[in-house]
Formats: structure tokens, sequence, C-alpha cells
């Protein structure tokens, strides 16, 4: 029965090859002298124990290795029970370790240091790369070189014997010692991606990007690798050098960490504090108040702990009746309650001195938003001044002016054409009627009339009304005889019908009694010279002055006059802007023309109220044009002044 350590099953699970002998008989064997006479050879054995390197580190939650470690990690025990030795190990790992190096997933300790060292004394990248990657490979090719060319000149015995030199060179220049220490990239890279992404992940404000020692070990690195604080030290390097991150050096050969969120925020950070040692004293404080907040925090719980096993043992000891251990077991838990006490005060001062801390950072941030946003309002109201604003405002109000006269007119059309309309259909029912009241009257005339027994007796004839019926009307309504009697059967009329007139000739006069044209209500809405403010706001006190409520009519009167007063008082601010009041004092004077025509044809209609009303309009604007005068001269003079300095 063949006994796999718990390294060997885990390997088996993640590299397929590593539980066949068949499989891993090939890459057990030794590499060629040089990569060239077989890249894909060598490439494919490469490739599969570095693999088996980084699932062995991951596995047992290393980053940094000794040699013995990293030959233990390739040994491989043979799942063949007939071999006499269990264990193999491949025959290149030396060669495998230092092709790691070369492509930098193994990197010496002391190199590691050397290079990530913050104190400015490190080697640098780029010493680095030309010492492993050029120096190295250069003199190992050029021993190769030279022992083959002295193996082509020699005999097969001289051939075999600088074959056995060559090997022993090469395993020479790949020696390296048990005790040596490497770091494996990919486990520290690994490491510093979590950290970074669960900092980031968990940050509520400015002072979680400051990590302090306690924080680093205990909550950032305490959960895969149990890591010391030297390789704590080996990452904070790392991430100062490549990574988002400063280290802060606290006492004691302490450091803690300090994050950004960009790398701008970095390289400005790390100009300031280059240039003011203060700026990187503020971070150390912060950091060292975290720490010690940190140590007070444990100390208190291990305090309450305390306590709380006091209280036990001095209850099971006055239940066994030893008093006098008890009383000593309370006295040290009322020492160890006024320690807390103490304690509690003291993390209350840090904690209140944090709040303090990170409130200074939100003004900051917030005043730095307000002044960005102030830029940015300032660069949006470059192109947007006041007259901007008035001009369009101006614009606007004289579309909605536009628009309203074009409302206005076509209403006005519209009114006709709707009276017009009714008046052609109350005619034409009018004679309609009057046609069905002739005929009702003669079948009556016909049906109630005695046959007289006179002999000449005067017809009866229908007398119609023809002043009002237009000339066609006329000429179809000429007065015909409705019976003519003969001579045989003579008609007389009885006394009661020759007292009364006929039906027809009632109707018809009740029709000319009444009066010929039925006129709107005065004013409407078309009616008043909505140019004049006095004359709108006349008209509107009026209807103010109403008791009952407004009919609809004059409920529409009273909105077109409130939306009239806005725009005319809009185009006098515009007038007075450009200095154009003659042009309103003009339109003023056409209105107060088509008013006095207005007014005239009523008193001649007999609406005298009506004319009165009109007259007062006229008025209004007169006394209007009086007070703007003064602006139009004005305008004039200084037009007339600026005419004569250009010619």
């Amino acid at each position: 029965m063949v006994l796999i350590n718990d390294l060997d099953r885990h390997l088996e699970t993640v590299i397929p090859e590593w539980s066949s002998d068949e499989n891993m008989f090939f890459y057990m064997t030794n590499f060629r002298p040089s990569r060239s006479v077989n890249p894909h050879e060598w490439d494919t054995k490469i490739h599969l124990w570095e693999r088996v390197v980084h699932e062995a580190c991951e596995y047992k939650n290393v980053m940094v290795v000794k040699m013995s470690q990293l030959r233990m990690y390739m040994t491989r025990t043979s799942r063949d029970p007939n071999k006499f030795q269990s264990t193999e190990i491949p025959l290149g790992w030396m060669t495998v370790i230092n092709e790691m190096q070369k492509m930098g997933n193994l990197i010496e300790l002391s190199e590691f240091k050397s290079l990530y060292a913050t104190n400015g004394q490190e080697q640098g990248i780029g010493g680095w790369f030309i010492k492993n990657v050029l120096i190295k490979p250069a003199s190992w090719m050029f021993s190769s070189q030279s022992n083959q060319s002295s193996a082509s000149n020699g005999s097969f015995s001289s051939a075999q014997s600088t074959a056995m030199s060559a090997s022993s060179s090469v395993s020479s220049s790949l020696s390296i010692e048990d005790d040596k220490s490497f770091v494996v990239m990919k486990q520290l890279i690994s490491l510093v991606d979590g950290l970074v992404n669960k900092v980031y992940r968990n940050k509520t404000s400015y002072l979680d990007l400051m990590l302090c020692p306690s924080e680093l070990k205990e909550l950032y690195f305490s959960e895969r690798f149990k890591l010391s604080t030297s390789n704590i030290h080996l990452i904070l390097n790392y991430i100062t050098r490549e990574g988002p991150g400063t280290v802060i050096h606290l006492s004691d050969n302490r450091r803690g960490l300090r994050l950004y969120d960009s790398p701008a925020d970095r390289t400005s950070d790390a100009k300031i504090m280059a240039s003011n040692q203060r700026f990187e004293e503020s971070y150390r404080g912060i950091i060292q108040l975290k720490e010690t907040l940190n140590m007070l925090e444990k100390q208190q719980q291990r305090l309450r702990d305390t306590v709380h096993e006091l209280t036990m043992e001095a209850t099971d000891l006055i239940k066994k009746n030893q008093r006098s251990q008890a009383k000593y077991a309370i006295t040290r838990k009322k020492l160890l309650e006024k320690v807390a006490e103490k304690r509690e005060k003291y993390l209350l001062n840090i904690h209140q001195l944090v709040s303090q801390i990170e409130q200074s950072n939100t003004d900051q941030e917030v005043l730095q938003t307000l002044r960005e946003g102030s830029q940015c309002l300032n660069i949006m109201n470059e192109n947007l001044t006041n007259m901007d604003v008035e001009s369009t405002l101006d614009e606007v109000a004289q579309s909605m002016t536009d628009f309203s006269d074009v409302q206005r007119v076509m209403s006005m059309g519209m009114e006709q054409i709707r009276a017009v309309s009714e008046l052609e259909f109350d005619e034409e029912e009018l004679l309609e009627e009057l046609s069905n009241l002739s005929l009702e009257t003669k079948e009556e005339a016909t049906t109630a009339a005695p046959v007289s027994t006179q002999a000449n007796p005067e017809p009866i004839t229908q007398t119609v009304n023809t002043e009002e019926l237009p000339q066609e009307k006329k000429e179809e309504r000429q007065p015909t005889p409705d019976v003519i009697p003969s001579k045989e059967q003579p008609v007389e009329a009885s006394p009661k019908e020759e007292s009364e007139p006929a039906p027809v000739q009632q109707v018809v006069n009740e029709e000319k009694s009444q009066p010929q044209k039925q006129h709107a209500a005065f004013p409407q809405a078309s009616d008043i010279p909505v140019e004049s403010v006095k004359v709108i706001e006349y008209e509107l006190n009026e209807l103010k002055k109403e008791t009952q409520p407004l009919s609809p009519e004059k409920t529409k009167v009273r909105d077109h006059l409130n939306l009239s007063l806005k725009l005319i008082r809009l185009k006098l601010k515009k007038y007075q802007k450009n200095k154009n009041m003659k042009t309103h004092v003009g339109s003023l004077n056409s209105r107060i023309e088509e008013c006095e025509q207005k007014a005239t044809k009523m008193q001649t209609d007999g609406r005298s109220d009506d004319g009165l009303r009109i007259m007062n309009w006229i008025t209004l604007m007169e006394e209007e044009i009086d007070e703007l005068e003064p602006q139009t001269e004005q305008a004039s003079t200084t037009e007339t002044k600026k005419q004569a300095v250009a010619c």
C-alpha cells in the first residue's frame, strides 16, 4: 500500500498528470543542455513544475520559501507499489528554480529587499533585470558553447570527459544553497490584491484608507496566511513601489499603510510629503491613534472577561463557604472595574478625536466639491448675460402678442361668419313658417266658412305684409283670392269672421312691430382697444363692480383683458428700452379714429349708451397719449442729436 501525503492528494486534484506514473516519467527526466535543442519539450516541463510550485505554496499558505521546501514540494510519491523507492524528485529541479528566477516568478529574499526597499538605498528594477536576466544566462551559454567546441576537436574519450565537465559546470552554475529563501511573487501579488480590494470594499470614511500594524496583521493577513511581521513588511514595501499605497514608518520598527483612491492622488500626495514633512507626520499621527485605539479596545475586552471570570469564581467560592477567598476575588474585581472605567474614558476621548478628524476631512471634501461646482457654473454662465435673458423674454412676449392678434382676428372673422350664417338661417326659417301658417289658414277658412245666399258676395282675400320680404319673395307672395265663390253657391261671412282679422295678417303685423335686429352684448373682446392700458384697467374695474356672477361671455372678456394687460406692459417695457414709444402712440391714434367712427354709428343706430362708453375709451386713450408725449419727444430729440453727430 502506497502512503500519499496531503500535498500529493491536493496536487492530484489540480494537476491531472500528477496521478499517473507514465505521464510523470517524461517530466521527471532531466532537461537538455539548451532550450534551443527542443523548445517545446523545455517549455512543457517548465510550465508543469511552475504549476506544482504555485499550487503547493497556495496549499501550504506560504509566501517565502526555502530551497529545501521547494525541493520537497516537487517530490512525488510513486503510485507503483512494486518500486523500491517510492518517492521521486525531478532530475532538473534546479533548472526549474533557475528558470523561475529568470522569469521573475521567484526572487531571492535579499534581492527582493534591495529591490523594494523604502529607505532610498535600493538596487532598482533595472539593476535586478540586468543582473538576473542578462548576465547570468549569458555566462551560462558561454560556458556551454566553449565545452561543445572543445568536444568537437577531441576523441570519443575526450568528448565524454568534456561532457562530464560540462555537466559539472552546469551543476555548479545552477547549485543553490538550501538555506536560501525566495519570495513567491504569485502568492505575494495575490495577497496584495486581496488586501487592497478588501480595504476599498469596506471603506466608509477617509480614515479607512489608513491601516495600522494591528489591522494589517489581524484583519487582513490572518484569514489564509499566517504571516510574520517581516513578511508583512515585504508586502508593504511592494505596495509602496508597485501598488496604490505608501508605507508610513512608526516607532519600534512598526509600519502602517496609506492607500489612495487613484494614482493621481498618490502622485500629488507624494509631492506634498516631499516638500512638507508635517504632512507625513499627520498620517503617522492618525495611524498611531488607530493603533492605540485598537490596543485599548483589546485591553478593555480582556478586562471585561477577567471581571466576568472573577465574578463567577467568587460565586463558586461562596457556594463552597470559602468567604475569605471570595472576598479577595471580589476585591480584585472592584479594582479591575475601576481600571476598565478609566479605559472607557480614554476610549471615548480617542473616538471623539477620530470623529473630529473625519469631520474635518469631510469638510475639506465638501469645500472642494463646492469650489469645483462654482467653477463649472461660471463656465456655463459665460455666454449667458442679462441682456440675452431680457432679449429672449421680449421676443417671447412679442411672439405671444402676435399670436394673440392672430387669434383675435380669426375670432372676429369666425363670429362674423357665424352671424351671417345664423341670419340666413333665420330668414329661411321665417319664410317657411309663414308659408305653413298661410296653408293652415286657407284650410280653416275653407272648412269653417258657411255657404252664403247673397248674390254678389265679397271675396275673402289674404293680406301679407311684403315690406320685410326680399324682392323674389314679393313676387311669389302677391295677394290672391283664397276662395272664388260661384254664382250658384254664394258664400256669406258671419259677423264674427268679419270683425276678426285674418290669422296670417295678425302674425305678419306682430313680426313687423318687433325690433328688426337683435344686437349682441356690448362690449365684446374684439371691441375693446387693448392697445391702451387705461382702457383695459377701466373695463376690468367695470367687471369687478358686477354684483351678479359673470356670464360665460363676460368671463371670456375678463380673461382676454388680463392677458392683453400683461402683453401691453411687456410691449411698453420694450418700447422704453428701445426708445421707440412713437410706434405705440401711433397705434393709439389709429384706435381713436376707429372708436370715433364706431361711436358715430352707434349714435345713429340709437345705441347712445354704447356710444358714450366708446367716448370714455377715447378720453382714456388721449390721456395716455398725453402722458407718453414727453418720452416720445425725448426719444426723437436723442435720435436727432445722434443723426447730427453722425453727419
